[in-house]
């Protein structure tokens, strides 16, 4: 795939330091990035559509499997990609990501090449 989309980068965790360290790596190699968190997600996805959304799958209020789904059943936000950040183990993915087409899974922890890569597949600076 070869990235096209321009526009933000939606990170969306419960964690602090992952969400701090996306930001950090992301805005160093000049994408613009925007946060949110997991009971606000689609109210700023409504507001500031992203070109990719990074989230996390276990959260306190909404996981990330529900969001995605919600994202999906919406014809306005059915085509962005979403990247899922997790600690899951692997096992476990199939269940958590029943009904939820995503565009790839990302596993924690994980390096900053690692992230790089993956959003320079579908964003571009």
């Amino acid at each position: 795939m070869t990235a096209t989309a321009t526009g933000p980068i939606l990170v969306v965790d419960d964690d602090v330091d992952v969400t701090e360290l996306l930001l950090d790596v992301l805005h160093a190699e000049g994408y613009r990035v925007i946060t949110s968190t997991d009971a606000g997600t689609l109210a700023t996805v409504a507001a500031n559509p992203p070109a990719l959304i990074l989230l996390d799958i276990r959260m306190p209020t909404l996981d990330g499997a529900e969001i995605c789904r919600r994202l999906q059943a919406d014809p306005r936000t059915q085509a962005i990609p979403v990247v899922f950040i997790t600690g899951a183990p692997r096992q476990d993915l199939d269940a958590l990501l029943r009904d939820c087409a995503v565009a790839e899974v990302l596993p924690k922890p994980f390096g900053v090449d690692e992230v790089l890569a993956l959003v320079r597949r579908y964003v571009t600076p």
